[in-house]
């Protein structure tokens, strides 16, 4: 049975717009040993450990013609290849009608390797991160033309979660 900890954190209640998000992603207090100890320890074949980013409560916007890029690196660092972790896209997604209670949808991805491979550029010490999310155009805007647009995505909480196989007692 997987065990879920979280262990850290963005500022709430953040906004995607035509411009990037950069935020920082805080760890909780008392989490990083675990979250070092689970990345160094051999992977069990049941169950390796798990670093999920989720960006939770992003209200579709109806016909945005926009995805994002999502990136997870050091605090300071700029957005690249190697801290790519992947696209929130809305295709499919319908955000032409509001549902009292509607909380959006929620986008996962496994940093796993992203957040060990941090912690060992920094010689085994996880440093403070920080994620950004940047917009590109599915219409073919420039960013000039993009940043013209005027629209808000609201999005509820972005965290990261460490998930591992509970332990049985013996």
């Amino acid at each position: 049975m997987p065990k879920m900890l979280a262990i850290g954190a963005a500022k709430p209640n953040l906004v995607l717009t035509t411009k990037p998000l950069i935020s920082d992603l805080a760890l909780t207090e008392g989490t990083e040993p675990k979250l070092t100890a689970a990345l160094n320890a051999p992977p069990t074949p049941a169950m390796p450990a798990t670093v999920l980013l989720r960006i939770e409560g992003i209200k579709a916007s109806k016909d945005s013609g926009m995805t994002f890029e999502v990136f997870l690196m050091k605090k300071g660092d700029e957005a690249s290849k190697k801290s790519y972790v992947g696209a929130i896209a809305f295709f499919g997604r319908r955000g032409d009608h509001a549902h009292d209670g509607d909380k959006g949808f929620t986008q996962g991805f496994d940093v796993t390797r992203t957040v060990h491979a941090i912690q060992i550029a920094n010689k085994g010490k996880l440093p403070d991160l920080a994620v950004a999310i940047v917009p590109h155009s599915t219409r073919g805007l420039s960013a000039a033309d993009l940043a013209k647009q005027n629209f808000q995505i609201p999005v509820a909480n972005i965290t990261l979660t460490l998930i591992t196989a509970e332990k049985k007692d013996q």
